[in-house]
């Protein structure tokens, strides 16, 4: 170290480090450098807003809209949105401002702070307008706002509105609304740009003067209660209205807005306003994702509304917007997972997805298990005949929800198989067992050979085994049937022998006949009995 460091480097670090180390070693040490440290944030951010909030105090008077500018700059440069505002009220008040108006509204900057010189040549600016008499901005927005159809009209052209303004505040002023007219062709945009850059503090208004919201808040809690009123303020931010309101009003909240006006970014916005509003899946309210998680347990339709919208990409959104971007990497891998079994079609696959969200959201949630009724079968006394012998072994799932099993057997015999090798449970759809049959034909099964395998019941979660075990014996019924029918069969036989012997046969013939007949059907007996 020396060797990279001069001495002097080194002594003056571990000076620092020991001072750094005996200012820490107590609480109150602690809090001090703390407060150090908050200091020198809070000073070098002032400072940094210092002269924006020179200029906009210059004249005398400061608008809600300067105000939210030195806001939104005081943000960005580490302050806390109280700081900034605490600092503010209490600068324009040391130098002799005083709230012009009186409205109840939370943020104080509605109430139009002036030094009494300035509200003297105010009070001397006078105009009327659509008969109404005003004498500032914000009264004049106030006019426009309460009027949409002579707003537009009033707003046609730059000629009414740059004289007002002119007679009202300046000519500089004046040219800030003659842009907003010139470059915005849209009628609705334009008043409101216009209307909210006359009065912030003006509140937003849907369907009518009944439905105005002071704050985005306040509008998304009224969306969230009503969907008629949600739907609009969906179509509201997909043409920017929202938008051209909160960037005069909210600075804050406007600095959240996405690039995009898609359904989608309309969500996250309203995550990044307040991650505890809920969620509309369809029409319905959806508290939280763990209330989401308890309408698929108790009901089919969630599983294929949330799939839906899982796909659309609404609930990853949601779920990112509360924080919750482990869930979507977990689903994701949890959906290769079950694309790589290969053992579900498109629609189990959804189920499947669906089921493992639902315990990656909600640990409490019981992995789907499954119980066969029976620990092992056992059947070492089958007879070795023709007969086709089915034991049947069925299999529950023990909870609610959905898991797809195969069955097959680890060890493959002629003569042995299972009649259904795949089932889907799913409780919501009533899906709750299946009985599968374990088919032995015992006609194939070599004698007093002990056949030993597992049936094997195989699923995403777990794989199960039922140990089996099969042996032919003798078959005594068949035997017994066998000799009544070959009994039958050689009387005929010796009856016909010994009716040739009243005829002139050759006796020889008739010997190597009746000795040739005896063996073959030694053979055919061997052969067609399987012995």
């Amino acid at each position: 170290m020396k060797a990279k460091y001069s001495e002097d480097t080194l002594t003056n670090a571990f000076k620092k480090l020991d001072k750094a180390n005996e200012q820490l070693k107590t609480i109150d040490g602690i809090n001090l450098y703390f407060q150090e440290v908050n200091n020198k944030r809070y000073n070098k951010a002032i400072e940094t807003v210092k002269d924006l909030v020179n200029i906009s105090i210059a004249d005398g008077e400061i608008t809600k809209n300067e105000a939210n500018t030195i806001i939104a700059k005081a943000i960005e440069c580490d302050l806390s949105e109280t700081e900034i505002r605490e600092y503010l009220l209490n600068l324009i008040k040391e130098k002799g401002y005083k709230p012009r108006a009186t409205k109840t509204n939370p943020d104080p900057f509605d109430n139009r702070w002036m030094t009494d010189e300035k509200w003297k040549e105010a009070q001397s600016r006078f105009t009327t307008i659509n008969g109404v008499p005003v004498s500032s901005l914000e009264e004049y927005g106030e006019v426009l706002f309460s009027n949409e159809e002579y707003a537009t009209k009033h707003l046609k052209t730059i000629n009414y509105i740059t004289q007002e303004v002119t007679k009202l505040h300046s000519t500089d002023k004046a040219m800030e609304f003659e842009e907003i007219i010139e470059t915005e062709s849209d009628v609705d945009k334009r008043n409101l740009k216009v209307i909210y850059h006359l009065n912030p503090s003006i509140p937003f208004r849907i369907n009518g003067v009944l439905n105005t919201f002071k704050s985005v808040n306040e509008l998304f809690e009224k969306g969230f209660s009503e969907f008629e009123i949600y739907q609009k303020i969906t179509l509201l931010f997909s043409i920017e209205h929202i938008q051209i309101w909160l960037k005069e009003s909210d600075p804050t909240n406007a600095s959240k807005l996405p690039n995009k006006t898609d359904y989608r970014s309309f969500l996250e916005f309203i995550y990044k306003v307040d991650d505890s509003f809920p969620f509309y899946l369809k029409q319905e309210i959806i508290a939280t994702p763990i209330e989401l998680v308890q309408k698929i347990k108790n009901l089919k339709s969630y599983w294929f509304t949330t799939i839906d919208y899982i796909k659309n990409g609404n609930i990853p959104t949601w779920f990112l917007g509360v924080g919750q971007s482990y869930w979507l990497d977990a689903y994701n891998n949890s959906v290769d997972k079950i694309i790589n079994s290969k053992l579900h079609n498109d629609e189990e696959s959804n189920l499947a997805s669906i089921q493992s969200l639902a315990q990656i959201i909600d640990p409490t949630t019981s992995q789907p298990t499954l119980n066969p009724d029976k620990d092992s079968i056992s059947l070492t006394e089958i007879e070795g005949s023709d007969e086709i012998i089915l034991e049947s072994l069925v299999i529950t799932i023990q909870n609610t929800g959905f898991v797809k099993a195969k069955f097959y057997l680890d060890n493959n015999f002629e003569g042995v198989k299972l009649d259904t090798d795949e089932f889907a449970f799913f409780t919501q759809d009533n899906k709750n067992s299946v009985s599968i049959n374990l088919i032995i034909d015992s006609s194939k099964l070599e004698k007093d050979n002990l056949y030993e395998f597992n049936v094997i019941v195989e699923t995403l979660f777990e794989t199960l085994s039922v140990p089996t075990k099969l042996k032919a014996v003798f078959p005594k019924r068949a035997f017994i049937i066998m000799l009544v029918k070959y009994a039958v069969v050689f009387m005929i036989f010796f009856g016909i022998v010994r009716y040739s012997f009243n005829y002139e046969f050759n006796p020889f013939l008739i010997l190597m006949v009746f000795i040739g007949g005896l063996i073959g059907s030694v053979f055919a007996i061997k052969k067609f009995e399987k012995l």
